[in-house]
């Protein structure tokens, strides 16, 4: 055997074969500059053979520097970490596992502890360099209720990097690439990152950089983090991933860090949305058509010509096709829209409360209810029922900020009592608090039986058609339909009085004609019949389609016309059902034409709640048993659709 070096200081591994027989001889020899020659018939003690990482040290990983050599070397140029002339000079870089895991939240899961009460469970941490806090609830029929002190755990590593991304950008967009390089070690670090080559991508070169694109080079101090900034260009729509690799650089051209720098190396992937340029527009063509109706020449099938506009963004258009058995099909496809945790202030929390509610009703009515729909919507109801308490005044009124305001609202008050009545199927309500409500409306009843408006609402589309009005009707009608969804019997003065005060009222306008039908008619007026028919009278009626125009410079939305036909088809389903079928399937149909791409409506929430209960009626009376709903949709944002669209005449044909 023999081995020749040249270096100041040598540690090297001898291993010796001989037939099949393995023994090692470690050995680590001090030489001058001279060469050295080692001759041996090895009389040794035979082991087994260890391995031995001469970048290894004190259990770290080392880029092993020649003395002298940091201080003397002149500037080199870059080189790649993964090329082979890089692996001559550091054959044992140590590449880590990239970090792609980042959950908001973790660890929210059910388990049953055994008869010990202790469970164990092995749970991998995410990717993330954060503190984890949180707590065990545990529930038992005979302990109770126990809450378990606050742990925590911290996943740190003393080097890493991180990157600050927007949400979402656009296609084409140049974005700035906030790359974080951390160094918690009592060293200084010559650090290297690179921010990956993608197709998906264009790098900005820098006119004033020297190294290749995506590269940034810095000596990060002890204790102390540096930030780079690597602009790039997205090419693609999509979620896209962006890669970053920061390592030590043995080969960094400057004074960094003592002479044996320990290996890290941190590797990042995180993905961003990338949209499309322009502004979104969308189409949608919607039909409702019943079988009977086809048979009887009562109703027919149409053709939609798609036609594109012209400047379309490339790459932007979408077309759907859809046919649905369900009225509610194409809502209940994005349910989760419809289905919110309730939030803020007082008006915000009940526009979020109010649609769990109604998409309830329509799903026992319709047998399509599923337990995880119910559960996340009971839940969603007890939540926001408990936040709403916390705008009740002492009066039993509510307002947006509670007893920050000088007063309840009576609008909001109503809004609450009936929407907390109809909530009572599904979540316990406290019972005296409904009663202090609807006693404190019955206070702002004025001797004509209209009900005085108190208090502010900052949030304009709950009030829908009401909102602007300066008659004390429509707010009328709408308290009295609290009260007696409240309970509040027909024969009450209260309702008798508000009875009086809409039989007054001679108004033409289409929204409170609605609302006084609907009001009459849960309250068994004698007049509710021609409060019907007189609504019916002003009403835009075809062969297919029943629906309201809205007077010309009332300010209303088509929101108030959607709201209009919702609260037309309660008071037809309440007074007379079977007498009112035909323009109930009228109304609907063209409530149905009113949906936009997501199968909701051009409305505030609250008209959308009213349009359920609306369906909720039809749906436990069995009125729509044989139809479906027919839907075209294209999505564009300013590339030609007709490639796409082409077949659609084939498909109405098959419909």
């Amino acid at each position: 055997m023999e081995i020749v070096s040249s270096q100041k200081q040598t540690v090297f591994q001898l291993r010796l074969i001989y037939g099949k027989l393995h023994t090692c001889l470690l050995v680590e020899i001090i030489v001058n500059k001279s060469g050295l020659l080692v001759l041996t018939d090895l009389n040794a003690e035979a082991q087994p053979c260890k391995t031995f990482n001469p970048f290894e040290h004190n259990g770290e990983r080392i880029l092993a520097r020649r003395k002298g050599s940091q201080r003397k070397r002149k500037k080199q140029k870059s080189v790649d970490v993964h090329s082979e002339k890089t692996r001559e000079h550091f054959t044992d870089v140590h590449f880590e596992k990239p970090r792609v895991y980042f959950p908001e939240t973790w660890l929210w899961d059910i388990s049953i502890l055994p008869p010990s009460g202790v469970l164990n469970e092995q749970h991998t941490l995410p990717d993330t360099i954060t503190e984890w806090v949180g707590k065990a609830v545990c529930v038992n029929p005979e302990k109770g209720l126990g809450i378990s002190p606050r742990a925590t755990i911290t996943t740190f590593t003393p080097f890493f990097l991180d990157l600050t991304l927007p949400p979402t950008i656009k296609r084409g967009e140049i974005l700035p690439v906030k790359i974080s390089v951390f160094n918690y070690l009592e060293q200084a670090l010559p650090v290297k990152v690179v921010l990956e080559i993608s197709l998906d991508y264009e790098i900005i070169e820098e006119s004033e950089s020297q190294l290749p694109l995506g590269h940034k080079i810095a000596c990060i101090p002890p204790q102390d983090k540096v930030v780079h900034i690597v602009k790039i260009r997205s090419r693609v729509l999509g979620a896209v991933n962006i890669t970053v690799d920061a390592f030590v650089d043995e080969l960094y051209p400057e004074v960094c860090g003592p002479e044996y720098v320990i290996s890290k190396r941190d590797i990042l992937i995180k993905p961003i949305k990338v949209e499309a340029e322009g502004f979104p527009r969308e189409k949608t063509w919607t039909k409702y058509i019943c079988s009977n109706d086809i048979n009887e020449n009562a109703d027919f099938l149409e053709i939609w010509k798609v036609e594109p506009p012209p400047l379309i963004v490339e790459d932007s258009a979408r077309g759907w096709v859809t046919a649905v058995g369900d009225l509610l099909g194409p809502t209940l496809e994005n349910l989760g829209s419809l289905v919110k945790m309730p939030y803020g202030c007082g008006e915000q929390n009940m526009l979020n409360f109010a649609p769990n509610i109604f998409i309830l009703q329509y799903l026992d009515a319709s047998n399509q209810t599923t337990p995880a729909i119910a559960k996340k919507a009971i839940d969603y109801m007890q939540k926001g029922y408990q936040r709403e308490l916390r705008y009740r005044h002492d009066d039993g009124s509510f307002s947006a900020f509670g007893n920050s305001d000088a007063s309840g609202s009576t609008w909001l008050t109503a809004f609450v009592l009936k929407s907390f009545a109809q909530a009572r199927q599904y979540v316990q309500i406290d019972t005296d608090n409904l009663y202090m409500s609807l006693g404190w409306l019955k206070l702002h009843q004025m001797k004509n039986g209209c009900f005085q408006s108190v208090g502010k609402v900052f949030h304009k589309g709950m009030k829908g058609g009401i909102d602007g009005s300066g008659s004390p009707v429509p707010l009328t009608a709408y308290v009295l339909i609290s009260l007696l969804e409240a309970g509040e019997v027909t024969s009450s003065r209260a309702v008798m009085k508000a009875a009086f005060c809409l039989d007054a009222d001679t108004s033409k306008d289409p929204y409170t004609l609605a609302l006084k039908a609907y009001s009459l008619s849960l309250s068994d007026s004698p007049k509710a019949e021609q409060a019907v028919q007189n609504l019916i009278n002003v009403a835009e009626e075809t062969t297919d389609s029943m629906h309201w125009e809205l007077p010309a410079g009332s300010g209303k939305s088509q929101a108030v016309a959607v709201e209009t036909a919702g609260y037309a088809v309660l008071s037809m389903m309440t007074l007379d059902a079977t007498k009112f079928e035909l323009q109930a399937r009228k109304i609907v149909k063209w409530i149905s034409s009113q949906r936009n791409g997501q199968g909701g409506f051009i409305s505030t929430q609250y008209a959308v709640s009213q349009l359920l209960q609306g369906i909720r009626y039809i749906a436990l009376l069995g009125l729509f048993s044989g139809c479906f709903l027919f839907r075209i949709m294209s999505c564009i944002l300013f590339m030609d659709v007709l490639a796409i669209l082409t077949a659609l005449p084939k498909y109405l044909l098959i419909a």
